[in-house]
């Protein structure tokens, strides 16, 4: 789950005014992999969620998470160097707002680790079939991990959906891919009069009972084993919500599936019901930018996800729905896409 929409701020060399440079050599993207595996490095021995409170000097940083300085102050720099920590005369900090997605690059720290690898890349390429991760030996460490993300980035998107969706006046949503519920929950928050089913494969229920029921929440969110990639068993659950969304999923699906979803969506909806629509895409008009690292992601599960916001858009109208239109939110990596059934 890349964070395109948080960026890092204007870097500078270590000691030094001048401004970071990266040339575009094979080289240099080749070692790239080490800033990376810093930031999660640093995110695991809980460095990152420290500094968020203020600027420490490395010997702070080292005593009070009892890590080996000298270790420490070479990975510190370097993530100054590059922008994504600033050098003070006091010390080091982070950028305000990271402690929300430090969940998220656990999560991409343990993808990286496990799943996003040289030779699974290959593999896929190799074979044309994708790498669940979920059918993976090690599914039960990586579950926790995906729903802490989910958990962090519900709570920013839920109050977008809730206002551009125009969500405030309902009542029955159907959360599709809802996963462990984060979303349904996020969306509680802000709307507690929402009444919630979360569709999402049986393997997510037991993470969705377990925070659902922690939250005291199952009286209003409950929980629909189906796939996604066979919207024919959703048409009887579909036609009593005033709202459909789907978040962060449909990039999973291939071409074909999208669109059979799609057309179930719109064919299954009650008239003047709202389908929204939240997702990461690439932006091919601007110069190259995180945004496109989501080809690796799309890679690995098999699919080709490279419509534009304002493509969907068009595609969901040729399906019969009408006023399809999408906005950018900031920290958001994604778009939101609203469209309504005829």
């Amino acid at each position: 789950m890349p964070l395109s929409g948080f960026k890092v701020e204007s870097p500078s060399v270590v000691g030094s005014e001048q401004p970071c440079s990266l040339d575009r050599s094979i080289w240099s993207w080749v070692n790239a992999y080490k800033v990376s595996f810093s930031i999660f490095a640093l995110n695991e021995l809980g460095v990152l969620n420290l500094v968020a409170n203020g600027a420490l000097t490395s010997g702070q940083i080292a005593s009070q998470l009892d890590v080996n300085e000298e270790m420490l102050t070479p990975l510190l720099e370097l993530l100054a160097s590059v922008g994504v920590l600033q050098k003070e005369d006091c010390g080091f900090r982070a950028q305000r707002g990271i402690e929300t997605i430090l969940p998220l690059l656990a999560m991409e720290s343990r993808l990286s680790a496990s799943h996003v690898t040289a030779s699974r890349i290959a593999q896929v390429v190799r074979t044309g079939e994708a790498a669940d991760i979920f059918q993976s030996a090690n599914v039960e460490e990586y579950i926790p991990v995906f729903t802490a993300a989910m958990r962090s980035s519900a709570r920013t998107l839920a109050p977008h959906l809730l206002r551009f969706g125009n969500i405030r006046q309902c009542r029955r949503v159907l959360d599709l891919g809802g996963a462990d519920g984060s979303l349904a929950l996020a969306l509680r928050r802000v709307a507690p009069h929402l009444s919630i089913t979360v569709v999402d494969l049986p393997r997510m229920q037991a993470a969705f009972e377990k925070q659902v029921n922690e939250q005291g929440a199952s009286a209003a969110i409950d929980f629909c084993s189906a796939d996604l990639r066979h919207p024919e068993t959703l048409p009887g659950i579909i036609g009593s919500a005033e709202v459909v969304i789907i978040s962060n999923v449909v990039h999973l699906l291939t071409t074909e599936q999208r669109l059979a979803l799609y057309r179930t969506v719109r064919q299954s909806m009650s008239p003047g019901a709202r389908f929204l629509i939240y997702d990461q895409f690439i932006d091919q008009d601007g110069p190259f930018n995180a945004t496109h690292f989501m080809v690796v992601d799309w890679v690995i599960n098999g699919v080709q996800f490279r419509e534009t916001p304002g493509q969907l858009c068009d595609v969901l109208r040729d399906l019969g729905y009408s006023a399809a239109e999408f906005r950018r939110f900031p920290g958001l990596p994604g778009a939101v896409i609203v469209a309504q059934s005829s």
